[in-house]
């Protein structure tokens, strides 16, 4: 997941790990009686359920954005729109998605209503924004913006307004994640020329490298060795980090705890692609990409289940 200072990706596939314009986008309704319409006690018209999966698909021959609950059943197209719409987050609330596309020409972040179908643009600017992510308050969305090649984390208020930039590395920062208590934020980087998990207060302060200085196993025992690769953190519901690792000489899950301690392999696929972890709200599964598809397993790493075809990509969990 390097972004260099000379190539400007895609949100298409780009792994991550984002005044307004008003355009519309067509809803499917989930069928009744689905595991994700019984989540709450609200129409499932309205909202997203809780632990539901909302992802990035292919499926249909264009990046849209698409949801499906936790056992694979009720699948749910959410934008349909001839533009790339990636890297979906779920606010508090389950009442709406952000997302980015380029809709109307750039990587913007926009919003998308789930009980009318109306997306509206949140930003509006001439660089690549991308990757938005809720605070767990709903006070906030926490985005990555590309500014003269390189990215920066922003935030910015759910309306769009109030934008401000939180770093300022001399390379890149991004795949910015909450804490369960919105005091800090997890995101990958590669300042210092190796890929590496980061942890700062919320306010941009206090930057933290957790993950400095991880070998491959291959290579532990070697001065120096080969760094693996920390890559995409997310949080668990009691302040942990889920990540991806190469430590292994593949990507794997791992967990640890917030100051980078307590390093826990979560899997053992032997060379299989893994990307892009999401923890459900209640802490019990994980949702991540595997092999292409779109996978969940238990938190200590069992219970593997293949939910959809391939093509399908970044996968975020309603709180």
């Amino acid at each position: 997941m390097n972004h260099t200072r000379s190539r400007r990706p895609r949100p298409s596939r780009v792994l991550a790990v984002t005044a307004a314009a008003v355009l519309a986008s067509t809803v499917l309704p989930l069928a009744a009686g689905s595991a994700s319409a019984r989540a709450d006690d609200t129409s499932a018209s309205d909202r997203i359920g809780r632990n539901t999966i909302v992802f990035q698909s292919l499926r249909d021959g264009n990046d849209d954005i698409y949801s499906v609950n936790p056992d694979g059943t009720g699948l749910r197209r959410l934008t349909d729109d001839p533009a790339v719409d990636a890297a979906p987050a779920v606010p508090p609330d389950r009442s709406a998605i952000a997302f980015a596309s380029e809709r109307d020409g750039n990587s913007e972040i926009y919003r998308l209503d789930i009980a009318s179908g109306v997306v509206t643009r949140l930003t509006v600017d001439d660089r690549f924004d991308f990757h938005p992510v809720y605070s767990h308050d709903g006070s906030t969305i926490l985005f990555q913006r590309q500014t003269g090649g390189l990215f920066d984390l922003w935030v910015m208020n759910p309306d769009g307004t109030g934008e401000r930039q939180l770093t300022t590395l001399p390379a890149n920062e991004i795949g910015g994640v909450y804490s369960p208590d919105d005091s800090r934020i997890a995101f990958m980087g590669n300042n210092g020329g190796n890929q590496d998990i980061r942890v700062m207060d919320a306010d941009g302060s206090n930057i933290s490298n957790i993950t400095a200085g991880w070998c491959t196993d291959a290579t532990a025992d070697q001065s120096p060795c080969t760094l693996s690769r920390e890559l995409m953190p997310t949080w668990t519901p009691d302040g942990r980090i889920v990540f991806v690792s190469t430590r292994t000489g593949a990507t794997e899950l791992w967990v640890m705890n917030a100051d980078g301690s307590d390093a826990q392999r979560i899997t053992h696929f032997a060379g299989a692609d893994v990307r892009l972890p999401a923890v459900s709200a209640n802490g019990q599964r994980i949702a991540f990409n595997y092999q292409g598809s779109l996978a969940t397993l238990r938190s200590d790493g069992t219970g593997l289940r293949v939910l959809t075809s391939s093509n399908d990509l970044t996968p975020a969990m309603a709180y």
